[in-house]
């Protein structure tokens, strides 16, 4: 009976035979440099820029990636028309692309390491997983901090596979649909889904980049911004404070607050947040907001699909 593909080691196989050896640095180390896409009408949106994020973060980890572009997209098409044909005409999907430093020497009696392991798999875009974004806002919850600073011998930019953190902070979280946010020592915030962009007075604000995940949805909707006109600056605001709406009126010479807090991803694309949790307090947003409203047409307009009701029909 055919069954779901992946890919690993230059070998389409079986997606219930695909394993990680366990002498591999992504098993014993977690050393994994990490992707993850998808498509629009099955085909790959910006899939070229994630495949540049990815060769450049393997290379500020020191991992090999030997494989071409050109190579990589011919593996994802095949995945995506084989893996599609057990899916609705409508179904999108992810593609995950990983590549570790392979084996260890130690542990396989050889003198060196590798070759490095490169592996690619899809599953379907799960839309009930994101359904709430666009059914009734997303809720925000701070459960913790993280120490992340762009000095770090990990940098906080970069993507990759370990996700024990946000393992733990989804424990850590109170409300059983909130998105958990940790924040760094300068209260700037991120999340496993996305990145957390602000709008004040009408202008996009976006965590600097060095101090959370580079995002290229984020890339994207800087510009969609340009396209509509509408600024866009790096500002460092820190989240611990927005639970009071005086707070971040009193901060600016303007005397404007914090009007709206969007959450950015490649799965759901963008989405407008309702409510921010935690433990100094809450704040109601208003849902959906207008610069929300306004990027989500726009976005539409750019992929040609009804994002929002992707999500919400059955």
């Amino acid at each position: 009976m055919p069954e779901w593909l992946a890919w690993c080691q230059g070998r389409f196989v079986p997606l219930s035979e695909a394993a990680l050896p366990w002498v591999d640095a992504g098993f014993v180390y977690g050393a994994v440099v990490v992707d993850n896409a998808r498509t629009f009408r099955r085909r790959l949106f910006l899939w070229s820029r994630h495949l540049e994020r990815l060769r450049r973060h393997c290379q500020l980890c020191h991992i090999p990636l030997p494989y071409s572009e050109t190579e990589l997209t011919v593996i994802a098409d095949h995945l995506l028309t084989h893996n599609g044909q057990f899916l609705t005409a409508e179904e999108e999907i992810q593609v995950v692309t990983f590549v570790t430093p392979g084996p260890l020497g130690w542990l396989t009696g050889e003198e060196h390491n590798g070759p490095p392991t490169v592996g690619m798999m899809t599953y379907p875009l799960p839309r009930q997983r994101y359904r709430r974004f666009f059914s009734e806002g997303v809720t925000l919850e701070i459960v913790g901090h993280q120490h992340a600073h762009p000095n770090d011998i990990l940098p906080p930019a970069i993507k990759h596979r370990s996700r024990l953190m946000w393992f733990l902070a989804e424990r850590r979280k109170h409300h059983p649909t909130s998105v958990p946010v940790l924040v760094n020592q300068q209260g700037i915030g991120d999340t496993a889904l996305g990145a957390i962009v602000a709008v004040r007075d009408g202008t996009i604000l976006l965590p600097p980049k060095e101090w959370v995940l580079e995002s290229i949805s984020v890339q994207f909707l800087c510009e969609l911004c340009q396209s509509e006109n509408i600024p866009v600056e790096e500002s460092p605001w820190d989240m611990r404070h927005l639970w009071d709406p005086q707070f971040d009126a009193a901060e600016t010479p303007l005397g404007k607050p914090i009007s709206e807090l969007l959450l950015v991803g490649t799965a759901f694309c963008i989405a407008g947040v309702r409510r921010l949790i935690s433990s100094s307090g809450e704040r109601i947003f208003p849902w959906p907001g207008d610069m929300y409203s306004s990027l989500l047409a726009a976005w539409e307009r750019h992929v040609g699909t009804a994002i929002a009701q992707s999500f919400l029909k059955d």
